[in-house]
């Protein structure tokens, strides 16, 4: 594997609470280019208000959106 780039998915830090401690990140890119991005967010590390978050990016990389 090589590292060609390095940014930010979701940033945690300007999150609700409920978004804060992310984890077990997935990233794809699709037959379009598109890259998709999910992993797990919750208010802490493992709890029962965890949920599944996707997010995608359509240039490269450069912006995210849910």
């Amino acid at each position: 594997m090589k590292i060609l780039d390095r940014g930010i998915v979701f940033d945690a830090v300007q999150a609700e609470p409920l978004e804060r401690c992310n984890g077990f990140l997935s990233l794809v890119r699709v037959a379009d280019g598109t890259l998709l991005s999910s992993f797990k967010s919750g208010p802490k590390k493992l709890g029962y208000q965890d949920r599944l978050l996707l997010m995608r990016s359509t240039d490269n990389g450069n912006h995210w959106e849910r």
